[in-house]
Parts: C-alpha cells; structure tokens; sequence
C-alpha cells in the first residue's frame, strides 16, 4: 500500500448491516455505485405503522401530522381501496425507517469516506459512517494482526525446516 499499489486494498470486503435510518439517507449511500445494496422492499414488505426519522432541524407538530397523513393514505389505498403496496408506497416519505446491507471492500470504503465525510456531507450519514468505520476497523487492525502472527509462525516453522 505504501508503494502505491491501492489494489491490495480491494481484496478486503465488509459488510454492513445498517438498521434504523432514513431512506434520505439510504439513498446516499446508494449514490457510490462501487457496492453492493439490498435494501428493505417497500414493494413486498407493508409499511402499516411505519418507523421514521425526525431531523433536529425540523422537530415541529406539522412535520409529525405530515407523516400521519402519508401513513392514514397509504393504508387507505392498500386496504379501503385494494391498490397494490407498490402502487400505495409512493405516497411514503422520505423519513420511513429502512434496514440496508452494504458490502463494499476496503479501496471502496476509503473513497466512501473520502466522499461522505467532508464538511458539506449530512451530518446523519457522516456520523453513521464513523460509527460503521470505528466497529469494522477495530476488526480489520486485529484480523491483521491475528494473520501477521499466523504468518510470522509460519514462516518461523519454515525456515527451521529447511535449516534441519
């Protein structure tokens, strides 16, 4: 890696399971195309009740009678009215909860943060990917170590090999 060779870097992958944001912020994660994404189907899952999110910018009682309004329509068009949840989803906002895997490797993942964690990124989505980051981190730095020292005593067994 400090040669240069960023390639190395793509042979490491991580998966994410990402539970609880919005689909505002889920679609920004689906802006990097360097990813793989499966996301919560509001085709075939029904959305009666659904979770959302509340920015801080805008906790007011109109936002919340907003989003009562889109969920008293959507089940009006799925239930009283027949309408298929695919058709009665387009009425849902932006604020419904979702749960999304990501799997990208580790080149992706760098250009991700690159892009995502500059001052003019949603602070929502910044702050997720540093918890992500901080977790699979932890655990990238201590496979690494686990495998250098598998190594280490590999290579040791092998030169005592041959010195035999």
């Amino acid at each position: 890696y400090r040669s240069g060779h960023h390639s190395v870097l793509e042979h490491a992958s991580f998966t994410f399971k990402i539970s609880g944001i919005s689909r505002a912020c889920s679609h920004q994660l689906v802006r990097h195309r360097m990813a793989s994404y499966s996301q919560r189907s509001q085709r075939y899952c029904g959305e009666d009740g659904f979770g959302y999110v509340t920015p801080p910018s805008i906790e007011l009682s109109s936002y919340h009678d907003s989003i009562e309004n889109a969920l008293d329509e959507y089940v009006h068009l799925k239930n009283s009215m027949g309408r298929p949840a695919e058709d009665a989803r387009y009425v849902l906002p932006n604020a419904c909860v979702t749960t999304i895997y990501v799997t990208m490797n580790l080149r992706s993942l760098i250009n991700f943060m690159r892009e995502r964690l500059c001052n003019r990124a949603q602070k929502k989505c910044a702050s997720l990917l540093l918890m992500l980051c901080r977790r699979r981190m932890k655990c990238f730095v201590q496979s690494a170590k686990r495998m250098w020292i598998i190594r280490s005593v590999q290579n040791i067994r092998a030169a005592a090999d041959i010195l035999h």
